[in-house]
């Protein structure tokens, strides 16, 4: 809430900026929408979509910054066991004959 205060919209393109690059890789090379491979396509369109939204209207953007204040370090450790989950099944999708 205390960027919010401070009007950092500048700290929303920059931080944004960042994952705006892997969403864009899997949307335009991972157009896969049948088995489990399909999660992988998801995540990528959600994850532009969180950025596009964040981007243009940066109260928004600081709203999702902010919330890393107040969940504390259990926010980070949910979505580190996401994203493992994510990569551990594109990895089984890969190798694994799916």
């Amino acid at each position: 809430m205390r960027l919010h205060a401070e009007g950092a919209s500048g700290l929303v393109t920059r931080s944004f900026a960042l994952e705006l690059w892997p969403a864009i890789l899997i949307v335009a090379f991972h157009q896969v929408w049948s088995g489990p491979a399909a999660v992988l396509t998801l995540y990528g369109h959600l994850l532009l979509l969180k950025i596009t939204l964040s981007m243009l209207q940066p109260a928004i953007g600081l709203r999702s910054l902010s919330m890393a204040e107040t969940k504390g370090n259990r926010g980070f450790q949910a979505a580190g066991v996401v994203l493992c989950a994510l990569s551990a099944l594109c990895v089984a999708t890969t190798w694994g004959g799916w």
